[in-house]
């Protein structure tokens, strides 16, 4: 997989005629692509974008059929696992035995450390492809080799859709590290809606669990940004705020709350538990992210039973 956070993209309109389909070809580089008869000029385009351990796939192309031998897994060692909404079809694909014909606006999922083949008609597709390492973190367990399945456009699948979307539609204008936070948490919802069981509740709250610390995490980070809010929180995961508000109301509180808690907890460490820290009260409150001085004293009062400067002077004593 290429470096967290890169964006690659690649078409083939500026490549000759001639030579477009073998450019294509060594561009999807964990397939095997061959035209179908008759095939000559070959359109098609990709923007891949890497996470820690998983890579965003948003590709179209015209209709291609493709495989993927035992020999080329040996090959390239790639054992990972590949979800995909299809945005325009459909797609075939065939895996032990077990033929999909996969419609537009379906989900389905095939296992790369197995053979597969199929077509893909004139399509457009939006996949997360994720290590089985991850998979099996993930799990809690061993994932065993699996078979090409169609994953149910409800419960979790509903949601992964609409992630993958919503990713696909804004990876373009996101920061590298921004990137990488979404394209991990994509792939997390991926492996619970593929592993955990679409219609698990308790997969459905390992995830909201995982995807609620992942949030808390990126507050943690910019929270002394004073124009961080829940808007830029939910640019950073690659979610809608309405899917971020349902998340933490889910663990009883909400977004601005937590947003602030952060605020107050680096300011109360900077006064407390660094009383060296050369910084006025002013100035600590404001490389904290409050702009509203008379506001910051009384919710720093009100959280901790006593005034900034008593805090400060506490942890002198």
């Amino acid at each position: 997989m290429q470096s967290p956070g890169v964006l690659l993209r690649a078409d083939t309109r500026n490549i000759a005629p001639s030579a477009q389909f073998d450019f294509w070809a060594s561009v999807m580089r964990r397939v095997d692509l061959h035209l179908p008869a008759g095939g000559c000029a070959f359109r098609a385009r990709v923007k891949r974008a890497a996470g820690t351990h998983a890579e965003l796939w948003d590709h179209a192309s015209d209709a291609v059929d493709v495989s993927r031998s035992m020999s080329r897994f040996h090959r390239d060692h790639g054992d990972e696992l590949f979800v995909a909404l299809v945005e325009r079809g459909p797609v075939h694909v065939e895996q032990a035995g077990v033929r999909l014909d996969v419609p537009p606006g379906s989900l389905y999922a095939i296992d790369f450390a197995r053979p597969v083949r199929g077509r893909w008609s004139r399509h457009r597709e939006i996949a997360i492809v994720v290590s089985r390492g991850r998979a099996e973190q993930v799990a809690g367990a061993k994932v065993e080799r699996a078979t090409s399945k169609v994953i149910p456009a409800r419960g979790l699948g509903a949601v992964l859709g609409a992630q993958l979307r919503a990713l696909a539609d804004t990876v373009d204008v996101l920061s590298p590290e921004q990137r990488r936070v979404a394209v991990d948490l994509c792939a997390d919802l991926a492996l619970h809606a593929l592993v955990g069981g679409v219609s698990s509740e308790a997969g459905a709250a390992r995830f909201g669990s995982v995807f609620f610390r992942r949030a808390r995490d990126v507050i943690r980070r910019h929270c002394h940004e004073p124009a961080f809010d829940a808007e830029r929180l939910a640019a950073h995961v690659g979610c809608s705020r309405t899917s971020l508000y349902r998340l933490f109301a889910a663990h009883g509180t909400t977004v601005a709350r937590d947003i602030w808690d952060a605020r107050l907890e680096r300011a109360h460490e900077r006064l407390v538990a660094d009383p060296a820290d050369p910084g006025s009260i002013t100035e600590i409150a404001r490389s904290c992210g409050f702009v509203d001085l008379a506001g910051f004293s009384r919710m720093f009062r009100r959280r901790y039973g006593m005034s900034p400067r008593d805090a400060r002077v506490r942890g002198r004593d």
